[in-house]
């Protein structure tokens, strides 16, 4: 994103999360792709090991924002996006 963009980013975290501290733009670029990178190391390790997701309180969101990466077969409810088919255990 631009910083225009996280700067519209972070008054939207900042008016939702009114009694947090504030964040500027750049706490808020810097902790999302923190996060991104988090999501990144958990999928390797899903792909690596196939028998359960990742145990990250945020993977199954993570892995709902960037669906097109969500290709694991037979985990209960990851969509596999190469067949377009829902893949329940």
């Amino acid at each position: 994103m631009k910083k225009k963009n996280w700067e519209a980013f972070a008054v939207d975290v900042n008016i939702h999360f009114p009694n947090d501290v504030q964040h500027t733009w750049g706490q808020c670029r810097n902790k999302l792709n923190k996060m991104k990178d988090k999501y990144n190391v958990e999928k390797k390790k899903t792909n690596i090991i196939v028998v359960a997701p990742s145990n990250w309180p945020l993977y199954k969101k993570f892995n709902y924002i960037f669906p097109s990466i969500a290709k694991i077969v037979g985990i209960p409810q990851v969509v596999d996006y190469s067949v377009n088919t829902i893949h329940r255990v």
